[in-house]
């Protein structure tokens, strides 16, 4: 038979065990809330850029229209990658802490988003379009490389 003290002892161990986990959920889910917060101001950062291009490539209501769900989708694979290899957005530094091996799956992460990505704006632009687009994307590249060394 279970006396009371033993039963206010367990009971007052439950509390502490209850205590505990949520506390740590709590903390797992600031923790959570604070690494998106960088990839959310990236994110209107981003938006904000390719309204730009959209501007700099002169495209039609239609183009747009298509070529804004491709650029998302872009966007959002890019992030998920960063997320990925846990490279904070604005940290240049991450990038250059990485092991070699790290960076080239990096690399050919972001190469097959390009790819995969230009396949499906060659249907929405036209060539002259497509072309600015690849001038486009490869200043975007020499900005992060110039970025990634400090420059």
């Amino acid at each position: 038979m279970i006396t009371f003290k033993l039963k206010q002892i367990l009971f007052l161990l439950f509390f502490l065990q209850f205590s505990v986990i949520y506390a740590q959920d709590s903390l797992q889910e600031e923790t959570a809330a604070e690494k998106s917060e960088p990839y959310a101001e990236l994110k209107e950062e981003m938006r904000e850029k390719f309204k730009a291009i959209e501007e700099r490539l002169e495209l039609s209501d239609e183009q747009s229209e298509a070529f804004r769900p491709v650029i998302k989708a872009s966007s959002e694979q890019r992030l998920a990658v960063m997320q990925k290899y846990e490279i904070e957005p604005g940290n240049p530094q991450a990038i250059k802490d990485l092991s070699f091996r790290k960076k080239l799956k990096l690399r050919g992460d972001m190469q097959a988003i390009d790819k995969s990505t230009e396949k499906k704006l060659k249907e929405i632009l036209s060539e002259d379009q497509l072309k600015l687009w690849k001038e486009i994307a490869e200043e975007r590249r020499a900005e992060m490389q110039k970025q990634i060394k400090g420059q």
